[in-house]
């Protein structure tokens, strides 16, 4: 058995992840955005796709590879994540854009990436805990194989799709084309609208089930990620200030999504059986449900007011 299913789903020993480093390579992480408030449209935009790249490509060659490090794994779904966020918000930068066509390969990735990191992380993390508590040992499904991380990293519609946004990144700049949208115009409104998104769920996110409480977590990274590939043009200090703010609430919503992923990840045979772990497992997992959500939108209120944020051009 290849890829991520050949090591142990409780994550790997310490000394394998060492081995995997040397191999490989430390997973990268994002850097900061190297975007210039002068910048139009077009170059804005592939300035801020070679800045996505610069994170995925390391990550998703180490991962095509045969790394199992769950950070290389972790990183390539973050660096997929705001490349696609990049795609989506910022593609009408340039008239005649069609690079959405590349997102059906990005998703999938995406997607599969995150069965590996739920099997990898998830439980490994919460196991212990439940441990502590008394609790184990629980019957997790054994029947949703996570799929192989190399095979995903090296599936060919996805290389393909890195391949040609690399290549249109790195292409000339063509003259501004007459009526092209005013880049700080556009990225303003399209942060405010995820932020008003954000915000109308706050009060209510308890409440909401878990499908919708799912899709404010995704709107706030969105939004995170829009706003740091174009930080540079924004005032430094509020926008320091709203992004350690977003950063809260995201904590929190993953730490509530965690709670959601490892319920769902429960044998339910064990659980239409009564076995005595699991069961106490899965209402140990719904107390904490109830406090997580609390807390994912007590971190949701405290957003600052956005709109102050775009306001603020940047320093000399």
């Amino acid at each position: 058995m290849g890829g991520v299913m050949a090591a142990s789903v409780w994550g790997l020993p310490q000394e394998k992840g060492c081995e995997m480093k040397r191999k490989y390579g430390n997973p990268v992480v994002a850097r900061a955005s190297t975007v210039t408030p002068g910048l139009g449209g077009p170059a804005l935009l592939k300035a801020v796709l070679r800045d996505c790249l610069a994170h995925v490509l390391p990550n998703a060659s180490a991962v095509a590879q045969g790394s199992l490090e769950p950070e290389h794994i972790h990183q390539m779904r973050v660096a997929l994540r705001r490349l696609r966020t990049a795609l989506r918000e910022l593609s009408r930068l340039e008239a005649g854009s069609d690079l959405g066509r590349h997102e059906p390969a990005l998703a999938a990735a995406f997607r599969a990436l995150g069965a590996v990191r739920d099997r990898q992380t998830v439980i490994a993390q919460l196991e212990p805990t439940l441990n502590r508590a008394g609790i184990g040992p629980v019957r997790w499904r054994s029947g949703d194989a996570a799929p192989d991380s190399a095979t995903v990293a090296a599936e060919p519609r996805l290389q393909r799709a890195l391949t040609e946004l690399m290549l249109y990144s790195v292409a000339p700049v063509e003259a501004l084309a007459a009526g092209q949208a005013r880049p700080r115009r556009l990225i303003k409104r399209r942060i405010k609208k995820l932020h008003a998104e954000v915000s109308r769920n706050a009060r209510r996110f308890q409440k909401l089930p878990v499908e919708r409480q799912h899709r404010v977590r995704k709107r706030l990274k969105r939004l995170r990620y829009l706003m740091e590939l174009v930080q540079p043009m924004f005032g430094g200090k509020r926008m320091a200030t709203y992004l350690r703010a977003v950063h809260a609430a995201q904590d929190a919503l993953g730490r509530h999504n965690d709670v959601a992923v490892a319920r769902a990840l429960l044998d339910p045979a064990a659980l239409d059986a009564s076995d005595p772990a699991t069961t106490a497992a899965d209402a140990w997992l719904a107390q904490e449900a109830t406090q997580s959500a609390r807390q994912s939108a007590r971190a949701l209120r405290k957003l600052p007011n956005v709109r102050r944020v775009v306001k603020t051009r940047p320093g000399p």
